[in-house]
């Protein structure tokens, strides 16, 4: 019996462990969340204020109608949707039928090929944003939707690739042949 009891002890020790450290997740994810929140709602002088203001004295949503009711807002949410649907539009086009012929078709260096595609995900962008820069300074085409959708398509393209390349490997041939 004691045994049991201390097995039961020993259970219940491992789950308040197990439950501080997710409650100690769950505040160190919320908190910051709550305070720009908080924040986003306070006066500009409780914002500054020392020590913090934890609870507003007086609540008020000038900050909430300067980020949502001002002319930028409205173009950078029209820039980000335009520029995103267009460049995945474009990556989608370009990378199925990579991915399509990399996945069906037998050729010689096609793993190469594969691996080459791979290989362009390993390196972060940063290593040659300078010569992107110069590349678009040189098309003229710095501070275009141009820019950012070759650059978004490019980065794009490999993801696509191997995405789609795999899906295309589980879809059975037989369900392909049955078509033609």
């Amino acid at each position: 019996m004691a045994s049991k009891e201390k097995m039961n002890l020993k259970r219940q020790t491992t789950q308040m462990v197990i439950y501080a450290v997710l409650i100690l997740a769950a505040i160190t994810v919320i908190f910051p969340l709550w305070w720009t929140f908080l924040t986003s709602i306070k006066m500009r002088i409780d914002i500054y204020h020392e020590p913090p203001i934890y609870i507003p004295h007086k609540v008020t949503l000038d900050f909430w109608k300067l980020a949502w009711f001002t002319r930028s807002t409205k173009e950078w949410y029209r820039n980000t949707v335009g520029i995103s649907v267009i460049s995945t539009i474009l990556s989608l086009l370009i990378g199925m039928p990579a991915a399509y012929s990399l996945a069906r078709f037998k050729f010689p260096g096609r793993k190469d090929i594969a691996f080459y595609i791979l290989s362009t995900r390993m390196f972060p962008p940063i290593t040659i944003s300078i010569p992107i820069f110069q590349t678009m300074q040189r098309l003229g085409f710095l501070d275009t939707w141009y820019a950012l959708i070759i650059i978004y398509t490019a980065f794009n393209l490999s993801l696509v690739v191997l995405v789609l390349s795999a899906y295309f490997k589980e879809i059975p041939n037989e369900i392909e042949e049955s078509a033609m």
